[in-house]
């Protein structure tokens, strides 16, 4: 099974993690704020210190963040997604 990384666990985000991770999936994630993403932690996802960190572990990498353009991952993630050689894929809804 491949290995799943999330960055932003917000509203959207962290529900999408615990759907995955109730599915027997690993998933690293990383959010500005640890403390909202430690219930998440404590159901089995693996913390990462940065989106790069969260690159370098994933097969897959999926970015559910805000920033001043709401449509795309801000230019630092971005930056460190391709950095690091993961299968980024950056879409918006």
């Amino acid at each position: 099974m491949a290995k799943l990384g999330f960055i932003g666990l917000g509203v959207m985000g962290s529900q999408m993690v615990n759907r995955l991770l109730s599915k027997g999936h690993s998933v690293t994630g990383y959010n500005r704020t640890r403390a909202k993403a430690q219930w998440l932690v404590e159901k089995g996802m693996q913390w990462a210190d940065s989106p790069r960190a969260v690159a370098s572990t994933s097969d897959f990498i999926f970015a559910m963040v805000t920033n001043a353009l709401p449509s795309r991952p801000s230019p630092k993630v971005r930056k460190e997604c391709w950095r690091a050689s993961a299968q980024a894929r950056f879409s918006s809804t």
